[in-house]
């Protein structure tokens, strides 16, 4: 028999159904991947190949939404180049839309991918997956990309991303709880910043030596460097560490028990996150802006100022954050009496 009396009787035989002259669908899953298995490699190589084509030939202005398609089809294809460009893109995709998971998913496939001697990609890949493994408190994850990120540095003998790497390792202690390590490396990151002339790395080390002092309890010298953070944020116009510093001034200030300065940089810290659309910094404002409300009596706008943050939190998967908000959202309730 001819191939459209095949077809025919495929569809006879409930294998699959017509959606379209050229188009059918499989009646089960089972069925397609047996049909699948049975072609040759090199043969299923090709026909990923040409699915791949096919969604660049159809979609060339709009391939956003198919990353994650054509990354698959080019992984499959086994056209490496591709598809570490395609996976990488569909790992941003996905982190852009909080879909942590799949994004951790594509980055590391792409890095298995990574010629070995690649060290930029490797690098750049790393950092990609570095960031959201911080946004689901991966630490331990986190940690062994930010050991291997380093070594890429030293290997690449690029100073300005061994600066960036040490202050996420500062970022990682503090997370965990290690303030001894958090400080040295933020010192450590703080003085070849300046010694490499990088203003901007030398605030953001800064910046963790400042929640790092918190923690300690050296409040003089936390505020003076969440103080010098912040003019050089609004000299250099870097809007991320203006929020970041006047977050840290309103924690100072709370500790220092001066509730009102504390509402006051908190608000402003909120004005700057919304305006640059930072949800992460928007739920971090929210939730310092609802803690200076709660000490100055004011339930309800801590409240609410709570609720905000645990629905930006649950939108971002932020983990840290949503525990945050739940437990502010405790002790808010706890403070008025209600056990």
């Amino acid at each position: 028999p001819d191939l459209n009396e095949k077809v025919v009787e495929a569809e006879n035989m409930s294998i699959w159904s017509a959606l379209g002259e050229l188009r059918y669908l499989f009646k089960h899953a089972l069925l397609r991947d047996a049909a699948y298995r049975m072609q040759i490699h090199s043969r299923r190589q090709t026909l990923h190949k040409a699915a791949a084509e096919a969604i660049e030939t159809l979609h060339p202005d709009d391939l956003d939404p198919h990353y994650g398609e054509l990354a698959y089809h080019t992984e499959q294809a086994q056209q490496i180049d591709k598809a570490v460009h395609y996976l990488q893109l569909a790992g941003k995709t996905a982190a852009d839309t909080y879909q942590n998971s799949a994004a951790i998913d594509y980055y590391t496939r792409a890095l298995n991918l990574a010629p070995a001697g690649d060290l930029e990609g490797r690098y750049r890949i790393l950092r990609a997956r570095m960031r959201v493994l911080g946004r689901l408190a991966a630490y331990q994850d986190q940690g062994r990309d930010l050991e291997e990120m380093l070594s890429l540095t030293v290997q690449l003998n690029d100073t300005v991303k061994q600066l960036k790497v040490l202050v996420a390792q500062a970022w990682m202690y503090w997370w965990t709880s290690d303030y001894d390590s958090a400080l040295a490396a933020s010192q450590e990151a703080s003085s070849m910043a300046e010694a490499a002339g990088e203003p901007d790395l030398v605030a953001q080390a800064d910046h963790v030596g400042t929640w790092t002092r918190i923690q300690r309890g050296e409040y003089d010298d936390a505020q003076r460097l969440a103080q010098k953070a912040l003019e050089s944020a609004r000299q250099s116009g870097d809007v991320h560490l203006e929020s970041n510093a006047l977050h840290s001034l309103g924690f100072v200030h709370r500790a220092e028990g001066n509730y009102y300065a504390s509402l006051l940089s908190a608000e402003e810290a909120l004005a700057v996150d919304r305006k640059e659309a930072d949800l992460f910094g928007e739920a971090t404002a929210l939730g310092n802006l609802g803690v200076a409300h709660m000490t100055l009596g004011n339930y309800a706008a801590a409240q609410e100022c709570f609720v905000q943050a645990l629905a930006i939190s649950h939108e971002t998967g932020a983990k840290v954050s949503s525990g945050m908000a739940v437990i502010n959202l405790a002790w808010n309730a706890q403070a008025q009496g209600e056990w």
